[in-house]
Parts: C-alpha cells; sequence; structure tokens
C-alpha cells in the first residue's frame, strides 16, 4: 500500500511508520544519553581530586585513577569549573573539576596557578 504525496511521488506506507517512530527517537536521544551517564556518575559517589606537579588524581568510592598533564594538555575555565582537555581535536578526554570543592578563593586560585605552568588555557 502507498500515499501519494503532493507531488505525484508514491511514498510507501513503511516510510510514515518509520518516520514516525525516529522523529521523537532524534529528541529524545540526548535526554536518554544524559540520564545514562548521571546513573554511572551516580553510582561512583562522592568524588575527591588532588592536583600536584606530577598531575591529579581522582578517588571516587569505588575507583581510582591518576592524569598526567601530558594526557590533557589544555584547560579552559568556567564560573563553576575547571576544565581539562585532551589534545585531539574532539577533546575525548575530559575532567572536570569544580571549584566548590576548593577550601575557598585563595584555593582556587593555587589550582589556576599550577593548571596555568603545566597546561595551555583555550
Amino acid at each position: 500500500m502507498a500515499l501519494e504525496a503532493g507531488l505525484g511521488v508514491d511514498f510507501p506506507l513503511p516510510m510514515y511508520a518509520l518516520a514516525g517512530i525516529t522523529g521523537p527517537l532524534m529528541f529524545l536521544a540526548p535526554w536518554l544519553t544524559a540520564r545514562q551517564v548521571w546513573g554511572y556518575v551516580k553510582r561512583q559517589g562522592e568524588s575527591r581530586v588532588r592536583v600536584d606537579e606530577d598531575g591529579l588524581t581522582v578517588t571516587m568510592d569505588h575507583s581510582s585513577g591518576s592524569v598526567g598533564w601530558a594526557a590533557q594538555p589544555r584547560y579552559l575555565e568556567t564560573d563553576e569549573l575547571f576544565v581539562l582537555l585532551s589534545d585531539d581535536r574532539n577533546a575525548t578526554a575530559v575532567t572536570l573539576i569544580a571549584k566548590r570543592g576548593a577550601d575557598g578563593p585563595a584555593a582556587v586560585d593555587r589550582l589556576r596557578g599550577i593548571l596555568d605552568r603545566h597546561l595551555t588555557r583555550v
């Protein structure tokens, strides 16, 4: 069975069904992805970050990992975060450091100083 469009082109009924399913999925995909990532982050528990001259160490309730400065040689700063980025075009490796975890403005300034010594600000 086919429906006739206004331009005289036949569109099979399955094409309309497919469009009716994939259209809403395209709008829901970012939300579904964010929900999945948030679930992962929540399971990791509270994060603690230690930054020194060698790099940084992130410790969570169930795991920990270290990142040397060469692995993420760029960073940017927002009002609430320091965002460390890998040097590939798509910045596939990202580390977020929340400023709210610092012991005040002086600690944020010290962290900024360490990042400026070892990384390139973008």
